[in-house]
């Protein structure tokens, strides 16, 4: 008799025992389950993206008071894509602007455009750009509304224009959509540079052709010399000035440089628009103060702000390769 209340008793505190630890079992299994279907979702995710070349990146941050979208191609900044309405605007004045559009959406759009001329080898002497934007007369004075439209064989890649510029903006914006587009057809397929934008109004072309003439005409023996003068002196140690940096990398890896000898990401050299070959430099990041000496071997940038070209190895020395840019203070130290 005591035998089968100890038996029973056994019995009951086993189950009431047992039954919490099955519970605890289950609901540690159950993320480590979930976990599990997520990593696989994700690596299966990546193997599909493996099969297509991926030369694009964005970049989001903010611009003065406005959401910003930076669009990089081969690690070279190409567009900036800009909010319509101020950072700081509440969602119901978002939703009241039919304009608005978010630019790190723009800036994908676009990224994935680019991603497939370049998977489908296009050919990037069909990138073009075109007049797109209005005139209108006003009190007999005429307003231009520019816009410019670089397009693929005919189809619309996207628009420069307020909301759309280069990360390295001018204050001339057709200078900026010539630009924009003759870095793309060097990017997706090393196509050679426009000179000029297609159906431009007069309104435009005008004020360009009289500051050619002027500039011929001021041109003269004197002022060959000054330049020959400034550029020995510019030769020697001592000189500093200050400027926009920016640097090119990989993609141009074994292509001659404008001294003859092939371009190596990796090695500490940088091109200059008039100092001589083999000059050497010291050149600092002013937001970190780190700085690299480099020697001189190729002529750029050619982009109106910008005093020195880096090769990707300098620029990773003074940290600036996630910009893109930097402003720095260059001393000449001499040959």
């Amino acid at each position: 008799m005591n035998q089968r209340l100890l038996l029973t008793v056994v019995t009951v505190v086993s189950t009431v025992v047992g039954t919490p630890s099955i519970s605890r079992a289950q609901a540690v299994n159950e993320p480590l389950i979930n976990s599990q279907r997520s990593f696989e979702k994700e690596t299966l995710t990546e193997k599909n993206n493996g099969s297509n070349t991926v030369v694009t990146k964005v970049y989001a941050h903010k611009l003065a008071d406005r959401q910003a979208a930076t669009l990089y191609v081969r690690n070279i900044p190409v567009f900036t894509f800009l909010s319509s309405v101020p950072a700081a605007s509440s969602k119901s004045a978002v939703k009241a602007n039919s304009s608005y559009s978010d630019p790190v959406e723009k800036a994908n759009l676009v990224a994935a455009k680019i991603n497939d001329l370049v998977n489908n080898k296009a050919d990037a002497s069909k990138i073009t750009v075109s007049w797109s934007g209005t005139t209108q007369s006003k009190s007999g004075a005429k307003t231009v509304d520019e816009r410019y439209a670089i397009k693929v064989d005919g189809s619309e890649l996207v628009e420069i224009n307020s909301d759309t510029r280069l990360p390295d903006a001018t204050k001339n914006l057709r200078q900026d959509a010539l630009q924009a587009t003759n870095r793309l057809r060097r990017l997706v397929g090393k196509a050679s540079p426009l000179k000029t934008i297609a159906g431009l109004p007069t309104e435009l072309t005008k004020p360009k052709k009289q500051a050619v003439k002027i500039k011929k005409t001021t041109a003269n023996k004197h002022h060959t010399k000054q330049w020959r003068k400034r550029r020995r002196v510019a030769a020697r140690g001592g000189r500093r000035f200050r400027g926009i940096a920016s640097f090119y990398g990989a993609y141009f890896a074994g292509r001659k440089t404008a001294s003859g000898e092939r371009f190596n990401p990796s090695k500490m050299t940088a091109a200059h628009k008039t100092l001589p070959f083999g000059t050497r430099v010291r050149v600092t990041n002013m937001r970190n103060g780190r700085s690299v000496v480099v020697r001189i071997n190729d002529r750029g940038p050619f982009i109106r702000g910008r005093v020195i070209d880096l090769s990707r190895g300098a620029a990773g020395v003074i940290g600036m390769i996630g910009r893109g840019i930097a402003p720095v203070r260059v001393e000449v130290l001499g040959r």
